[in-house]
């Protein structure tokens, strides 16, 4: 084997595994091909059943340790950086899947402060219990507004380079926005306070909304129980952390 070889093992959409081969450029068998299961001439030696195991091991019987494109961090299929899914299946350990969850806690975390100190701040304006009521109500008109039209949004302008980075910020930036309002508006109207509880709460379901549908784009397989089980996880966490510190 020379340098000029590259491969690595990959997962498609449809969960299943193939082998891809790069040689360099300049190559005569540039750009190379990809061995899908089930293709028609494929070689002899190729694995009856294409686990993810067998197919490294005739990869490596074939043209030897990946290295190449793959080493320098480059899709041997594509010859290009890898996509954030492609990237997240081969992590899937627990430092990814900890990093992952850290906008989920910061989400429980916002959301428990603005359902709990909220009313306590609307009370002081006001001792009246169905009109604090009716102004909390805005968190769930977020809840159900957001994931509708940030998530149709967020799908159309989603793509592999960028992902879900613009909403995520936008929501935070929002989100703060929301409760620097709310301590700069803090004993002066019910209706001040309230839009501002509202901006914090649509700023969060932005948020994790795009949170949400990065299960999607980074995880394969199993993967998405992982990515879920993550995200609950870290949004109780967050909101555990508040109401301990709150000694409640």
């Amino acid at each position: 084997m020379t340098e000029s070889h590259a491969w690595d093992v990959l997962e498609g959409e449809d969960g299943m595994y193939r082998v891809a081969w790069r040689p360099a450029r300049g190559h005569p068998e540039y750009p190379g091909r990809t061995y899908t299961p089930g293709d028609s001439g494929l070689p002899d030696d190729f694995p009856a059943e294409a686990t993810k195991e067998n197919l490294k091991k005739w990869g490596d019987q074939r043209w030897g340790k990946p290295f190449g494109a793959q080493a320098r961090g480059r899709s041997a299929l594509t010859g290009r950086a890898p996509t954030a899914s492609e990237r997240n299946n081969r992590l899937g350990g627990a430092t990814f899947l900890l990093a992952f969850g850290a906008a989920a806690v910061g989400a429980g975390l916002v959301r428990t402060v603005a359902s709990t100190y909220l009313p306590l701040v609307l009370a002081e304006i006001r001792d009246a219990p169905a009109l604090i009521g009716l102004a909390m109500l805005v968190n769930s008109a977020a809840g159900f507004a957001v994931p509708l039209l940030v998530g149709r949004w967020s799908d159309h302008r989603h793509n592999p380079r960028h992902g879900r980075r613009l909403f995520i910020a936008g929501g935070t930036l929002m989100t703060t926005s929301g409760l620097l309002a709310v301590v700069l508006g803090h004993g002066s109207s019910f209706v001040i306070l309230t839009l501002s509880g509202a901006v914090v709460y649509f700023g969060v379901n932005v948020v994790t909304t795009a949170h949400r549908a990065l299960v999607h784009d980074c995880f394969r397989g199993v993967g998405y129980a992982r990515g879920t089980g993550t995200q609950e996880v870290a949004a109780l966490a967050g909101g555990l952390i508040v109401l301990q510190s709150a000694g409640c």
